[in-house]
């Protein structure tokens, strides 16, 4: 479930990192930084209820990507990683988001050129 309400609560969290990224259905242009954020947001589990309530889990996917060679890696993940600690509400009159556990931060990998490492967000959305 990605929806414009949940962007608006989340793509801030992201720019206010001051890290280029690069956002689902947007242009940029990779070639033109040495360092970047991958967004993706991606449906998890499917949809439970929980007391009434309808909640949706879901995976916002944040990639560090580096260009290889060109430095310090670890600031990155660790600045993602304090932006979305778990528990952490952000709300609006459209929907309810809860980081519903701590992220978690898969093993790298090299791909033409570029040093990347998967950063797991887990939230729920709630309805």
């Amino acid at each position: 479930m990605t929806t414009p309400a949940i962007m608006n609560l989340i793509d801030p969290v992201i720019v206010n990192l001051h890290y280029p990224a690069s956002f689902e259905n947007n242009d940029f242009d990779k070639s033109e930084h040495t360092r970047y954020l991958k967004v993706s947001y991606l449906e998890s589990r499917s949809e439970q209820e929980n007391y009434g309530v309808d909640r949706v889990p879901c995976i916002l996917q944040i990639d560090r990507c580096v260009k290889s060679g060109s430095g310090n890696r670890d600031l990155m993940v660790q600045d993602v990683l304090s932006a979305f600690p778990k528990n952490t509400e952000f709300t609006s009159a459209d929907v309810d988001i809860r980081i519903d556990r701590a992220p978690t931060v898969g093993p790298s990998f090299n791909v033409n050129g570029w040093h990347i490492t998967p950063i797991s967000i887990y939230y729920e959305v709630y309805r």
